[in-house]
């Protein structure tokens, strides 16, 4: 009797045996079909990022172009079309020690017309590339005592300026009464405002200059 019941067993499992491999079959040739179909279907959609999202693509630039403005007024007259020929920053050791930075900015207008802006900074002159914020009066200017200074006993060292006004027939004046102010001076650009009396004239120069690019020599 258990023989005959052991030689039935096989044969009722035939059937699902045969279910299960039909199931395998079916889930092996589907699922690759399923994850196709899905992948074309994402292939041709694009979805957004919400508002509030903190990614950032890597190809985007999120930099905003930074204008630079220049207003130059020379002897009562306005420079058009100023631009700015060169504007850059070095550094010098006055003596052992003793460092000081320098700032060299030339401006010209349409008719040739050129203003040179230079001034000395003492102040941590050994550190750094940017200039001290701050007014640097000309040596002739009546607060020029107010400048920072460095004085070794034989020598003072001081913060300066000066304009020169190279006019488009040749003549030119070097004017140190009077001042620069530096508001801003980093990340290679530079900020700040001028004064100065023009020699043998009554009037005086004076302008504006915002977010000029400067570079940096030794």
């Amino acid at each position: 009797m258990n023989s005959i019941i052991m030689k039935f067993l096989p044969t009722l499992n035939k059937p699902h045996l045969l279910r299960n491999k039909s199931y395998t079959f079916i889930f092996s040739f589907t699922i690759p079909i399923v994850l196709t179909l899905v992948f074309i279907l994402f292939s041709f959609t694009s979805p957004e990022l919400p508002k509030s999202t903190l990614m950032i693509p890597f190809s985007g630039d999120t930099d905003e172009e930074v204008i630079s403005t220049i207003f130059y007024k020379v002897s009562d007259m306005e420079m058009v079309d100023a631009k700015v020929e060169e504007a850059f920053v070095s550094k010098m050791e006055q003596t052992k020690g003793i460092f000081s930075k320098h700032l060299n900015m030339s401006v010209v207008d349409n008719k040739g017309n050129l203003v040179a802006l230079v001034l000395t900074d003492v102040k941590n002159g050994s550190i750094g590339t940017s200039l001290n914020q701050g007014i640097y009066f000309g040596v002739e200017h009546q607060k020029a005592n107010q400048n920072f200074s460095i004085d070794l006993g034989t020598v003072v060292f001081s913060n300066s300026s000066n304009l020169i006004l190279e006019k488009n027939d040749g003549t030119s004046t070097l004017s140190r009464n009077g001042w620069i102010q530096i508001e801003k001076c980093k990340n290679g650009m530079i900020s700040g405002k001028f004064e100065f009396e023009v020699v043998g004239e009554k009037s005086n120069s004076q302008g504006t200059f915002e977010n000029v690019n400067y570079t940096v020599t030794e």
